[in-house]
């Protein structure tokens, strides 16, 4: 981390950034960098300073640790809002739903001026949409995001593949949330629209989207959700084919 990265966030923004850079994805080639390697540190500010400050991070030999400011309104993040997303059945026990997890491809925190706590970029965005802080997914699910919906329908490219299919979401403007292909555990589309409903989750879980232990991603995910790292509501989910 440069010395003038760590003089505009200060002691503990520099501290959060170092804790979140572990395990991340590069902002620049998108592979992981690995909690044992060293990671750079980038601030994006803009030339507007009620636009606050972005951070992300990248691999060394990517990007030199920095500060830059940017015209209003220019990109930031080189990764862009990339977006995965991982199904995952519903815990064993009491009446749970079917659980969607989306994760930013390359993790970018903000903070509203200098020397402030870093926050997840999607954070202020998803509070004012009735998202809560998910501190355990093993409990009742969490409260209803008013207006979002989700839509999944079978993948053209795979449709003989239960366990691929497109989703999207929507926010209560129709604004698109998410749009992307899907791999889902088996039963899991049967089960989620039966049910109507899933629990949306959003944050760094560093879940993969097509590993087939189901029993250990939902271990991570309950981590990142004890780490304080989630924030959740529960989404109508319906079916493309009966629209």
């Amino acid at each position: 981390m440069s010395a003038e990265v760590q003089t505009l966030l200060g002691p503990f923004g520099a501290a959060q950034a170092r804790k979140e850079a572990q395990d991340a994805q590069c902002a620049i080639c998108t592979r992981m960098i690995p909690s044992s390697g060293e990671a750079n540190i980038v601030v994006t500010r803009s030339d507007d300073p009620a636009e606050g400050l972005q951070v992300y991070f990248t691999h060394p030999t990517c990007a030199p640790s920095t500060v830059t400011t940017l015209a209003t309104g220019s990109p930031r993040n080189p990764a862009g809002d990339d977006m995965r997303m991982t199904a995952l059945p519903a815990p064993a026990h009491g009446r749970r739903l079917p659980i969607l997890v989306a994760e930013l491809a390359c993790p970018v925190f903000v903070a509203p001026n200098e020397h402030a706590e870093l926050t997840g970029v999607l954070s202020p965005y998803l509070q004012e949409h009735g998202f809560g802080l998910a501190s355990d997914t093993t409990t009742p699910p969490p409260p209803a995001a008013e207006g979002w919906a989700a839509v999944l329908a079978e993948d053209p490219a795979g449709a003989q593949a239960e366990e691929i299919g497109v989703l999207s979401i929507a926010d209560a403007q129709g604004t698109d949330f998410f749009i992307g292909t899907i791999h889902t555990p088996p039963t899991w589309r049967r089960t989620a629209l039966e049910r109507g409903t899933v629990a949306l989750y959003v944050g760094p879980a560093r879940l993969d989207p097509t590993d087939p232990d189901t029993a250990a991603q939902c271990r991570q995910l309950q981590h990142a959700a004890l780490g304080g790292h989630l924030l959740a509501a529960t989404v109508p989910l319906l079916d493309y084919a009966a629209l």
